[in-house]
């Protein structure tokens, strides 16, 4: 199942064509944000504070990556793409937050895509010879209680079987095409897949300790 395609929803496309926009109009090649260097001598006093001013010598690039963004999205009047930054970057040292913290949530899906359950049942009605009115007002009763309603309701089951049969599932935004970009934005690697690469590397070690020959022989 990991392997199957997967779709932005409506709230994942508006927060990346924002991210994107704000990365080529304010950040670097690499994607840092403006005036970031990760050596660099502490400027003097008389610096303005904007921005990088302060950077110690030896500094770490996530953290002023972070800070960088922040800085800029906040100055150029970007709250979608600001709140996109913190959630991941929270999301990525295993830090959550209650409902209803940020908006949008990239902890919870958008619209634009059906969700997965609905699909496989919609699939089977339509199977059975039901017409797509038949299969909406099953599945989703509350949705056609008038005739427009009803209509909506069809195209939203027709959409949601076509998705199942092309094997297309939705996909988590703080988890999904706009996470990987803010990854690459502040050069994180976040804390779940290093302990899943410690744990795979591991395992390999195990096997490899099983493998070798010499094991047994003293």
């Amino acid at each position: 199942m990991s392997d199957q395609p997967k779709k932005l929803d409506a709230k994942s496309r508006n927060i990346l064509q924002e991210l994107e926009q704000c990365v080529s109009e304010l950040g670097s090649e690499d994607l840092a944000p403006p005036g970031f260097e990760v050596h660099r001598e502490r400027l003097s006093e008389e610096t303005p504070a904007r921005g990088f001013g302060t950077v110690p010598l030896v500094g770490d690039e996530e953290y002023f990556r972070f800070k960088g963004w922040l800085t800029e999205l906040a100055e150029f009047d970007k709250p979608t793409a600001f709140s996109a930054v913190l959630e991941v970057w929270l999301d990525a040292h295993g830090i959550a937050w209650p409902k209803g913290v940020f908006t949008p949530d990239l902890a919870t899906f958008g619209s634009g895509v059906p969700p997965r359950g609905l699909g496989p049942a919609a699939r089977r009605l339509r199977d059975q010879g039901k017409t797509w009115g038949k299969v909406a007002q099953q599945l989703l009763p509350n949705k056609c209680k008038t005739p427009e309603g009803r209509r909506k309701a069809s195209a939203k089951v027709r959409l949601a079987a076509d998705a199942h049969r092309k094997g297309v599932r939705r996909e988590l935004p703080i988890d999904g095409t706009v996470a990987a970009l803010v990854w690459k934005m502040l050069a994180v690697t976040p804390e779940r897949i290093l302990e899943q690469e410690y744990r795979d590397m591991l395992h390999e070690l195990e096997r490899e300790a099983e493998d070798d020959p010499r094991r047994g022989k003293d």
